[in-house]
Formats: structure tokens, sequence, C-alpha cells
């Protein structure tokens, strides 16, 4: 192979995941880029996973954690095992598209960036559409402050800032590890997305927890906190962060107001949010409405998440 066909590391962590791992290993199968070594983390599964990754072939390298382990550290675990150029990452519900290696590494070859993302395509537990994610056509750290678009399933990053740098996972994020990572990177390097739908990301039936959610409110203002103290941010990027930390108090206020049915103070909030977020507009507007109404409809959202 030549330099334009370096070796990719394709990262799949997996924990008792075998109801969509074929799919998702056959979408690596498929891949038009063939120069590729995919290291499979099993996360001390109890179903076949192991069986069905081993059937993968001989370009499929099968680890195992020394125990059982929060995301953040079986992805570190992995990263260890990577020999690519260049990593990515797939979990074992979703699915890769056939260019999607071969046009990234396009991009790595000609615009010369640190990472590179693309949106996805949401499915469902069938595997049939639901909608189209958007993503900014030239990211920066800024943009990212008021808008994380970067999907986990679409990164391409060049491993030599993982080892250059010794940016990791930060294995005390049990939710979002990789919202810390991939701002770090932004911070000071280049990052590049493409218009072209590059995965399909699979929204499980079983959503997060209302607790969970709470976990990733919290996590997202705690790596808000780091990167305000990043050395050398700028005053109006100090803004954004802080700007975007209200924002997700804001949405943790939110929640708490709904959960016991403080129906008084929803208004208020949902006031404040607005100049954050559209979409929180229409929502004050059914706010005003009468109790009767207004309580099923607010305790529906919270139950499905949509307000997060």
């Amino acid at each position: 192979m030549n330099n334009s066909t370096p070796l990719v590391s394709i990262l799949m962590n997996s924990y008792n995941s075998e109801k969509h791992l074929v799919e998702a290993l056959e979408s690596v199968k498929n891949q038009k880029y063939s120069n590729f070594e995919v290291v499979f983390i099993d996360n001390h599964s109890t179903d076949k996973s192991k069986d069905i990754a081993q059937g993968f072939g001989s370009r499929l390298k099968y680890f195992e954690t020394p125990e059982f382990c929060c995301l953040g550290k079986a992805r570190n675990f992995g990263i260890k095992k990577c020999m690519g150029k260049y990593i990515t990452f797939l979990d074992t519900d979703d699915v890769w598209h056939p260019e999607k290696l071969t046009h990234q590494i396009a991009l790595m070859n000609t615009e010369d960036p640190v990472l590179v993302y693309s949106p996805v395509n949401y499915i469902d537990d069938n595997s049939d559409y639901l909608s189209t994610s958007k993503v900014t056509k030239k990211p920066s750290f800024s943009s990212l402050i008021k808008r994380y678009d970067i999907n986990m399933q679409t990164a391409m990053i060049n491993c030599d800032i993982l080892d250059r740098n010794d940016i990791v996972f930060d294995e005390k994020l049990s939710y979002n590890p990789d919202y810390n990572l991939f701002m770090t990177i932004a911070f000071s390097h280049k990052i590049i997305s493409t218009p072209k739908v590059l995965a399909n990301y699979r929204i499980a039936t079983n959503s997060l927890s209302e607790q969970l959610k709470d976990i990733q409110l919290k996590e997202n203002i705690k790596v808000l906190n780091r990167l305000s103290a990043f050395k050398g941010i700028s005053i109006n990027d100090s803004h954004l962060v802080a700007n975007q930390k209200k924002y997700y108090l804001l949405k943790s206020r939110l929640s708490k107001i709904l959960k016991i049915s403080n129906l008084p103070n929803l208004s208020s909030c949902l006031l404040m949010l607005s100049c954050y977020n559209a979409k929180f507009i229409t929502l004050l507007c059914i706010s005003l409405l009468p109790g009767f109404i207004k309580r099923p409809f607010f305790m529906k959202l919270l139950q499905k998440g949509i307000i997060r």
C-alpha cells in the first residue's frame, strides 16, 4: 500500500451486542476501502458477540477488557491496540455506508485535518429511516461550543494527535467521553466536516432513562468548565462557553420543574430557554394553556426525552 491508502483502525466496543452486530460488521466488509483492521473490544459480553466477531475473518483482532469497565476506559484500552495511521469508531448497532472510509481518506489526503466527520441518517430498531442530521459546513471550536454536531460513528482521527499529546477519553465521564475528547482536539487543531452522509445511527427503542439524561447534562457542564480553563482560550470563546453552560443549567432546571409538576415556574423557565433555542418558543406558548391541557403534554415530552 502507498501513502494514499494508509492503514485505518476501526475501533468497535461491544457489550452484549449480538442483536445488530452482524449488520454492523457487514457494513465494514462492504467498505470500498480495503486497507483496514478491526479492533474489537469485548467488555465481558455474555451473549454471542464473541462468536459473531471472531467469524469476521483475520482482519478482526479480538480483545477482552481485563475487567468490566466504563466506555471511556474500554475505548482507551482499544486505542492502545490500534496500529493504523487513522482511527475510526463504529458502535455495534450502527452501520457505515460503503464509501465511508474511501471518502474520508481522500479528505485526509487533500485537506490534512486532524479530524473529519459527517452527517448521519437516524434509523430505528428495525433499520427504517427516521431523519438526517445536519453538520456545520466549516466547523471550529467556537461553532462546536454553540452546536456540537460530531457523531462518533463518522469521526476519523489522525492517530498522531493521540500519541503526541496523550489525548485520551476521560474515564470519569460515563456518558460523553467523546464530547470532551473531540472538543479538546478542536481547540488547537484543524477539523473539517463533509456534507456527505456516511453512516446510519440507530435510535434505540429503550432510550436513555431520566437518570442518565441528568448525568448527560451534568457531564456536559463539567466538560464546558474544562474548556473555559483552557490556556489561551479567547474572550469570545469564554463567553460562548459561559452561555452554553447557562443553557444546560436551564435545561436541567426545566427537567426538575416537570418532574415535580411545578407548572407555575414552567413558563418563566421556557421563556429563558427560548432565548437560546427557538424550539422552546412553541413550548412556551403551550405552557400558557390551562393546566389540564399542558400537564399531560409536557409529561409526555419528558418521558420521550424530546425536551432535552
